[in-house]
């Protein structure tokens, strides 16, 4: 007799569910709906906004399972998320697992020949996104991805004329309503907990803003982090203007080593936060800020997620495909050949000399 296999969620086959682990039925089924699987390998912050699409997917297939594909490194970001029910992590055994399920849709945002190949080998009623044709090229899977592959192609759209963010694109891609939901990240109990405590230890004033300054970027384009001048700059006059309190240090491993050495410069001016502890304590960092001071990167993202207010400084990178949900400004370079999305510059990086602390400065005043 072959065996019944239980439409729930938390039944895998391979050892009893609880409640039910003595074979008596389940007394709270989860039935699994309509299977979704959002494929996002990308870059981290990508990874954060593209949670924008979760509450208009729940809203379009209330009784879903949603599957999300992504790299090991970036799985804490979507850890704890309320409408993700798994997270496959991209290697081998997983492609294996994938190719023998079935979906209702596949949701591919990422541009990626290995990924658009993927996509083709799945088995699913309805395929969104991105995939590639017979001549191993990346082609748009649907009518609403059309603009945002164009985008990749179209310089002069992508540079001059866009003026699209990229979660209303992700909309389109992957067919959801006109609502533009913030990002989705939740802490858990005990990483509420240790914020709680650690501003406790903090020599703050609560009764002003508590300014934070992302110092850094990813390496890949280093030209788009704000100058440690102008960090300088910034600490020496948010200092005075905010009442003597303290500026908030915030980065990735990347920024260890200037983090530290503007500590040593500013001493007590300063909070230098760990840099070295992983993504989610990262994000508790954050979290202590009002204002987070931020070129275009992963801190940024982590302060978008947060509901921080955001001064965000863009010189490398497109301006317009950021939302900030009326929560910060966007503080762009003026130089002609500004953006240019080019890891190294031909230009004697002029958008570096756009007179940036004074607007950044202008920018916090406006919206503390």
């Amino acid at each position: 007799m072959i065996a019944d296999f239980p439409d729930c969620k938390d039944f895998t086959g391979y050892k009893p569910c609880h409640p039910g682990e003595d074979g008596e039925a389940c007394v709270s089924p989860k039935p699994r709906g309509k299977k979704l699987l959002i494929i996002n390998i990308g870059a981290m912050g990508a990874v954060l906004m593209t949670t924008t699409v979760l509450p208009a997917i729940k809203r379009k297939y209330p009784a879903s399972t949603i599957y999300w594909l992504t790299v090991e490194r970036i799985t804490p970001l979507l850890k704890n998320n309320p409408y993700i029910d798994r997270i496959f992590t991209y290697d081998f055994n997983t492609v294996m697992i994938l190719r023998e399920m079935k979906f209702d849709v596949v949701m591919n945002t990422d541009k990626v020949h290995e990924i658009c190949a993927l996509t083709n080998g799945l088995l699913a009623d309805v395929k969104l996104g991105f995939g590639m044709n017979g001549d191993g090229v990346i082609i748009p899977l649907n009518e609403g991805s059309n603009y945002n592959y164009r985008l990749g192609i179209d310089n002069r759209l992508k540079f001059i004329e866009n003026e699209r963010t990229y979660p209303q694109m992700l909309r389109d891609i992957c067919e959801l309503d006109d609502n533009i939901d913030p990002y989705v990240f939740r802490f858990t109990k005990e990483e509420k907990n240790f914020i709680n405590e650690y501003k406790s230890c903090l020599d703050l004033d609560f009764d002003f803003p508590v300014v934070g300054i992302n110092t850094g970027s990813s390496g890949l384009f280093s030209n788009k982090r704000i100058p440690i001048d102008v960090i300088e700059s910034l600490i020496s006059e948010l200092y005075e203007i905010n009442s003597g309190q303290r500026v908030v240090l915030v980065g990735g491993f990347e920024d260890e080593k200037r983090n530290l050495e503007l500590e040593k410069k500013f001493g007590d001016k300063v909070i230098n936060t760990p840099t070295t502890e992983g993504l989610r304590k990262g994000m508790t960092y954050v979290d202590l800020c009002d204002v987070v001071i931020t070129a275009d990167s992963l801190g940024m993202h982590m302060a978008i997620a947060l509901g921080k207010k955001v001064v965000g400084w863009f010189n490398v990178t497109c301006a317009p495909e950021i939302e900030l949900y009326g929560m910060g400004e966007k503080v762009i370079s003026e130089v002609e050949c500004s953006p240019c999305w080019k890891q190294d510059c031909d230009q004697d990086l002029n958008c570096l000399n756009d007179d940036i602390k004074n607007k950044l400065i202008k920018a916090v005043k406006n919206i503390m």
